[in-house]
């Protein structure tokens, strides 16, 4: 009875299996889950379901455990125990994953595909637990020599397979495979939360090629915006940038006086940045933009144009940046992070020749959120 109720819950999991497999995937769920109308809370645990598979394809297996457990709160579908289960072996919590794979032989349909497999990675699950507690009640083995001791012996190796929802199984060489949740789940899925704004601020330090203008460090500003999509081995970053950063100089007037002048360096920059989770709430990332800055405020006697002539506008250069950093992730949804930088400008018509590129090298702090 427990069974019959339970299944036409899963009804919210049809659609993402059938779209992703074909209907022939998740023939005998989608025959149950026809029967009767999602309930009203399946919008609700789909949205957990989600976020706990993209929590797991970025390795925060907490996180996915998290949103597996109030996925089927809501809406207890037997295939939410089974990504339990995976998710806590991937933590090394293999009590646990025994617990959850056994609910969900005992709530899974008895034709279940997957059923005999995870049968088996429950059998061998007890086995090695058995192993490991046999090994800890054995005291250890010492010869009469007490400076040559003999090490207990290890555990067995227990290789975990990917989480698999629809009727296809299939063994995985390493403990850590990055998989997906379920196979439910589209491999390019949209995360639950796939928005990153942040705004950073630190000191730039410019150089022009060409001529030493012995410039002090400047302050550098920058915003971005940029949307995560999910793209094997990892999830990329993609979106626009914004800069601007003083430079100032000395401006020469008539009579040898001069006067401190200050020009501005605005950028406008499209960006892609590889996010790569390192630790729980680390992760690294790699960015590569490309845009055009506008250099404005050349007054007149400055060093930078010919003969000192004043600029009547901004003077654009095509421009490269290339950054690697560190984010940490906070309570949800902030983040921190820090990403030095380097940027290549090219300077164009109007500047002197011997000021032919600039280069400046940028250690910015900044903060972020994910919506």
């Amino acid at each position: 009875m427990l069974r019959s109720k339970m299944r036409p819950r899963a009804s919210w999991l049809v659609p993402a299996l059938v779209s992703c497999f074909g209907g022939t995937a998740a023939l005998g769920l989608g025959e149950a889950a026809a029967a009767t109308p999602p309930p009203a809370s399946a919008p609700a645990a789909k949205t957990l379901y989600d976020k706990g598979a993209t929590e797991y394809n970025l390795g925060h297996f907490p996180e996915a455990i998290a949103n597996f457990e109030k996925a089927y709160e809501l809406d207890p579908a037997p295939i939410l125990l089974f990504n339990i289960a995976q998710s806590h072996r991937q933590t090394g919590n293999n009590e646990r994953a025994l617990f959850f794979y056994r609910r969900y032989l005992e709530q899974a349909s008895p034709d279940a595909a997957n059923r005999a497999d995870v049968e088996k990675r429950v059998k061998d699950l007890e086995e090695m637990l058995a192993q490991q507690s046999e090994i800890k009640r054995k005291p250890p083995t010492e010869v009469e020599d007490q400076e040559h001791r003999l090490p207990p012996p290890a555990p067995p190796a227990f290789t975990t397979p990917a989480p698999v929802s629809s009727g296809t199984t299939r063994a995985v060489p390493s403990q850590r495979e990055p998989v997906a949740v379920a196979r439910a789940v589209p491999p390019e899925g949209s995360p639950v939360e796939p928005f990153r704004v942040g705004v950073e601020a630190g000191v730039a330090f410019s150089q022009f090629h060409g001529r030493d203008l012995e410039q002090p460090g400047q302050l550098a500003l920058r915003a971005f915006a940029g949307y995560l999509v999910t793209l094997a081995p990892f999830p990329l970053e993609v979106g626009a940038a914004l800069s601007m950063s003083p430079l100032p100089y000395k401006a020469e007037g008539s009579g040898g006086t001069s006067s401190d002048q200050t020009a501005t360096l605005i950028g406008l920059w499209a960006r892609a940045a590889a996010v790569i989770p390192v630790a729980p709430q680390v992760d690294v990332v790699g960015e590569l933009g490309a845009g055009v800055v506008w250099w404005s405020g050349i007054e007149e006697g400055n060093p930078f144009t010919q003969d000192g002539a004043g600029a009547t506008g901004a003077i654009p250069m095509p421009s490269f940046r290339l950054s690697a950093g560190v984010r940490y992730r906070l309570p949800a949804p902030v983040f921190l992070y820090a990403q030095p930088a380097f940027t290549w400008c090219k300077t164009t018509s109007g500047l002197s020749d011997s000021v032919s590129s600039i280069t400046r090298f940028e250690l910015p702090l900044g903060v972020g959120l994910v919506f």
